[in-house]
Parts: C-alpha cells; sequence; structure tokens
C-alpha cells in the first residue's frame, strides 16, 4: 500500500496486490483488509499485479506502479 499524489495536493492510498489464485478479487481483499485496518487506513483503490516492477537491483519500482483509475472505486482493478 502505498499514498499516491496523482492530482497536485491530493494523496490516496492505493494497494497494489499479487495473488496466485485467479479467483480472489479486489472486493475479497477489500474486505479482509476492513476486518483488520482503521476505516482511515483503507486503500481508495485495489490494483492487481501480475507481478510487481523491480529496479535493475531487484527492489521494488514504486515508479513504475500504474496509477489507478481516478474513478475507478474500490473494487476496480488493474492488470499490468
Amino acid at each position: 500500500m502505498i499514498a499516491r499524489e496523482d492530482v497536485a495536493g491530493e494523496n490516496r492510498l492505493v494497494a497494489y496486490y499479487k495473488l496466485s489464485d485467479a479467483s480472489t478479487d479486489a472486493e475479497s481483499v477489500c474486505t479482509f483488509l476492513a476486518g483488520s485496518l482503521a476505516e482511515y487506513m483503507m486503500p481508495e483503490a485495489f490494483v492487481r499485479l501480475d507481478r510487481f516492477p523491480l529496479t535493475s537491483s531487484g527492489k521494488l519500482d514504486r515508479k513504475a506502479l500504474p496509477c489507478p483509475s481516478p474513478a475507478a472505486p474500490a473494487s476496480a482493478t488493474t492488470r499490468t
């Protein structure tokens, strides 16, 4: 989960996730997190990735994470 500032001055939490089970969707992830996180910590968007982008040194490349659709509800997903 990271805070993104896609629009100047507007931060939002975005959860990026990767699952080996194709039957699990963003709604299931959202329901699971709702039982564990405070409401203010819940992401506004969920993005499902087939694999996480890595830098040449093998670390997560945060700049290469895709931007979720601005109008996408929390249950929408993007595949990369």
